[in-house]
């Protein structure tokens, strides 16, 4: 059935106001506005400096290329205001008779694209969105006033805008960003709690792969980005050439109260929690880990769950007295050959690798086969790749004996690699596809059999 109408009277927006919220509103590859998905995420931290390792198996599609218009505006918004692209114009629109002053925050952005996307914008809805966004009207010598109720919460979740347009400028330059470069955009972005998400949207829209590095910034990477920040590079590990590197060994308790601060969260509130190693009644050691499952709108927080630990496994059981002051933490750097992988057209750029890349293709045709196509799995197929190199920093927090805390950064380096499809690819990375492709196969296979027949229509 259509949704009721809006009550109230309709408000006339222009064309280009309708296109523009459209543009920001509908389905992107940040995943930020206006994606309504079904998500089932896991990660798992090793505790032998292996990958944090992820599957998701929901999400929308990626970001397309934009028009050169479009790519000037989003690549300079230290000139172009991007509350001025359709946030401002659509006040304007619902009070061209008033003479007004609007305190607009970086939120609006995407609530904004996502609440009118359609277009659609009513008087009586104006009012209304204004309160529920938590702002205040009044009326100051003939001029209508709007601003939010908390100054202090919407200037904390500002973008800085030069910040912005020289991570977004770069990472076009080079076809991603470095390591380096989103580890100094953590300095100047908002606390996670505030973020507006108006970086990772505009990010999201020139470049997948941007809008997700981008994303890092809030997640639960950021204590370990600040850390890396303020690393002097004698201290920064480099990739080792044989399979026992050696670590680089910080005390991040010394670095300042904000890493102090940061550091604590990620211990007991983020996910992956600390990894948790005993010995059970029989001697042998036992490793137990928690983790986050999300089953919803995209980004939607998820339940910790810890698997084959029991409440002794806890995060405040395992560390009654929080972190301890001089907390040690191991850098280990290995290096790896790695593919930023792409549409037909350019967009939706992912860091993934052959082997991860052949795995994925054979779970998402598993997963479609065993829904029979009614839930979409890992967005529109890539087809064009570029080659570069990346070098993975595991970071290792050893909290309390047999507590670890495991973070990882990469490293990915496009320098001067240029576009191909999947035949031009070495010989050896079509090989690691196919491997892992068929490996995957197989086991999807079984687990299905085992599971009985996944490709019967549910009742």
């Amino acid at each position: 059935p259509e949704p009721p109408a809006p009550e109230g009277k309709p408000i006339e927006l222009s064309p280009e106001l309708k296109e523009t919220l459209t543009f920001f509103g509908g389905r992107n590859g940040g995943g930020v506005m206006g994606q309504v998905v079904t998500q089932v995420a896991f990660a798992i931290a090793g505790n032998d400096g292996s990958d944090v390792i992820s599957f998701d198996g929901g999400g929308g599609e990626d970001s397309e290329p934009v028009t050169k218009t479009w790519s000037d505006l989003l690549t300079t918004p230290d000139v172009n205001e991007p509350l001025g692209w359709f946030v401002a114009p659509l006040m304007r629109a619902a009070t061209p008779e008033n003479d007004y002053v609007i305190w607009l925050s970086d939120r609006l952005f995407a609530d904004t694209a996502q609440r009118f996307a359609g277009g659609k914008l009513t008087d009586k809805e104006y009012d209304t969105w204004f309160k529920d966004q938590g702002y205040e009207s009044m009326s100051v010598k003939g001029t209508q006033v709007q601003r939010p109720v908390d100054l202090a919460k919407a200037a904390a979740g500002r973008v800085d805008r030069k910040a912005l347009a020289i991570a977004l400028q770069s990472g076009l330059a080079q076809n991603s960003l470095r390591l380096n470069q989103i580890a100094r955009y953590t300095t100047t972005s908002a606390e996670p709690h505030f973020q507006s998400g108006l970086d990772i949207a505009v990010a999201s829209r020139l470049d997948g792969l941007l809008g997700s590095q981008l994303r890092t910034v809030y997640g639960a990477d950021r204590t370990a980005l600040q850390i890396w920040d303020q690393l002097p590079a004698d201290q920064r590990p480099v990739p080792a050439t044989n399979s026992a590197p050696a670590p680089v060994t910080v005390y991040p308790t010394r670095m300042g109260g904000k890493i102090n601060d940061n550091l604590f969260w990620n211990v007991f509130n983020d996910d992956p929690g600390p990894t948790v190693e005993r010995q059970n009644e029989n001697g042998q050691q036992r490793v137990f880990s928690t983790f986050s499952l999300s089953i919803g709108g995209g980004g939607a927080a998820g339940v910790p769950m810890m698997f084959g630990g029991t409440m002794q496994d806890e995060r405040t059981e395992v560390l009654p007295r929080g972190i301890p002051g001089e907390t040690l933490l191991n850098i280990t750097a290995r290096g790896n050959q790695v593919l930023k992988a792409m549409t037909g057209t350019g967009g939706g750029g992912q860091i993934t690798t052959a082997g991860s890349l052949g795995s994925s293709k054979a779970a998402r045709e598993a997963m479609q086969s065993a829904t029979q196509g009614r839930i979409p799995f890992g967005g529109p197929e890539l087809t064009q790749f570029r080659v570069g190199s990346q070098t993975t920093y595991t970071f290792q927090f050893m909290l309390a004996r047999g507590v670890t805390l495991t973070r990882q950064l990469r490293d990915a380096d496009f320098s001067g690699s240029t576009v191909s499809n999947f035949s031009q690819l070495p010989s050896e990375m079509q090989a690691e596809f196919t491997k892992a492709y068929n490996e995957t196969k197989q086991r999807m296979a079984a687990m299905t059999q085992r599971m009985g027949n996944g490709n019967q229509q549910a009742p």
